[in-house]
């Protein structure tokens, strides 16, 4: 089981950024609020433009907060909770995260 996920910053204002994050990190936040786990200063994001949780053994991203959609949406234009697979690109503005299941 993979149970951490790392999230490198592959281009926009933090690129070369990397983050690690364990099962038990709880909800992690995307967005140009400061109160954002990962925050990006860009206008063309939404304050919580997406949330990463663990659960059922899997880590799954969403479009904001769950309750509602992003304004900018987050690409791959997700609509529902996809599971995070191996190497996943996520593009959030003008930022583009590489996410990476680990053990």
């Amino acid at each position: 089981m993979k149970s951490n996920l790392a999230l490198k910053m592959i281009n926009g204002i933090l690129v070369g950024k990397e983050f690690s994050f364990h099962k038990s990190s709880g909800p992690i936040t995307i967005g140009r609020s400061t109160k954002s786990t990962i925050f990006i200063n860009e206008s063309t994001i939404s304050r919580t433009q997406c949330t990463i949780n663990f659960k059922k053994e899997k880590w799954y991203i969403e479009d904001c907060d769950g309750s509602h959609e992003s304004l900018n949406g987050t690409w791959i234009y997700l609509t529902d909770e996809v599971k995070i697979k191996q190497n996943l690109i996520v593009r959030v503005g003008e930022s583009v995260i590489s996410l990476r299941l680990v053990t």
